[in-house]
């Protein structure tokens, strides 16, 4: 199918019959997508922002975060053309959470949406969301309720993460609510205080703390180009998410070690037994290399689960920056 051409459209003006609207900002990071995705999100955009434009004047900036030159190209020629929009280039891949947090940083809206350039988070759940805004909530969250488009295994893999963040995590961290969610600039300017850079965002924006309204909806399949988060990156995600906001991994391994402490204790007073009483002369070598092997694959796992905090105190220490920019467009760089 033949791209549709991306049009240019003229923003909304901050004054509408002679007051101020409030500014609503997007927030989209965009990961070498294709042609026809970019034009469905254009098209998506424009119909909201006309559908809106006696109430709200939006701010979309897109965070290209991309290694392909063509989506570059394309993400430059909508920032161009609109000055509704702005674009921040990084000077190469740091990943959603890395351009999450700096649409957050250059946003300038009221209130901030971050979504998927893909519209698998529907534009259409917007202005109900802003409606919950303008009632005084300060955060909106969008919660999916069907995941029947996903895979068994990642069905099974989300829900095995949720469970075990909402039970060991140290806040209470919203089952199946991704990026897309409304903040009002209140809780931009808290998260943004956060300073970490192993970043898992859907737990750093629980982790404010603000009232909350949930609006929920099931998510559309994607109809053009191919999820940007195998298998491999959501698991590296929810072992970031778990070993960022929960310590029991750690201490899990003081009460195992506690538990395996009382069993060779016992199991010493049986042996001992055995030998005084003369039941058995040397015990069995089936048995010793099992304990031998369960003991070593024991300390193992025990030195992986240390491995992954340390290796996050060692990056923490550092201080890199979250993400470099190479170019802007709309948005007077910090750099």
């Amino acid at each position: 199918m033949t791209p549709r051409k991306i049009r240019s459209k003229e923003p909304v003006s901050s004054k509408i019959r002679g007051r101020k609207s409030r500014q609503v900002t997007l927030v989209i990071p965009v990961f070498n997508e294709d042609a026809q995705t970019m034009a469905n999100l254009h098209l998506g955009l424009t119909h909201l922002i006309k559908s809106m434009k006696s109430k709200i004047v939006f701010e979309v900036i897109f965070v290209d975060d991309s290694t392909n030159h063509a989506c570059r190209a394309i993400t430059r020629e909508l920032a161009q053309g609109n000055s509704a929009y702005k674009a921040i280039f990084f000077s190469r891949n740091f990943g959603k959470e890395s351009a999450l947090r700096a649409g957050l940083e250059f946003a300038s809206g009221d209130a901030v949406i971050p979504l998927d350039a893909d519209l698998q988070d529907p534009l259409e759940l917007i202005p109900e969301m802003i409606e919950q805004w303008e009632k005084g909530i300060p955060v909106v969250l969008a919660k999916r309720i069907d995941r029947s488009l996903d895979s068994k295994a990642k069905r099974f893999w989300a829900l095995l993460f949720y469970k075990l963040i909402g039970k060991f995590a140290e806040i209470d961290i919203p089952e199946n609510v991704g990026d897309f969610r409304l903040m009002d600039k209140k809780v931009v300017n808290a998260v943004l205080t956060l300073n970490e850079r192993n970043v898992f965002m859907k737990g750093i924006y629980a982790w404010s703390g603000f009232d909350s309204t949930v609006i929920e909806y099931a998510r559309p399949n994607r109809e053009y180009g191919k999820t940007k988060f195998p298998f491999r990156r959501l698991l590296r995600n929810g072992i970031d998410g778990l070993v960022s906001f929960s310590s029991f991994p750690l201490r899990v391994w003081s009460m195992l070690g506690f538990i395996l402490a009382g069993l060779s204790f016992a199991y010493s007073l049986v042996i001992v037994y055995f030998k005084i009483t003369q039941q058995v002369s040397v015990p069995g070598y089936a048995s010793l290399i099992v304990v031998m092997l369960f003991s070593t694959s024991i300390n193992l796992i025990c030195f992986g689960i240390f491995g992954e905090y340390i290796s996050r105190l060692f990056i923490e220490s550092k201080q890199r920056p979250h993400f470099i920019i190479q170019e802007t467009i709309g948005i007077n760089s910090k750099i």
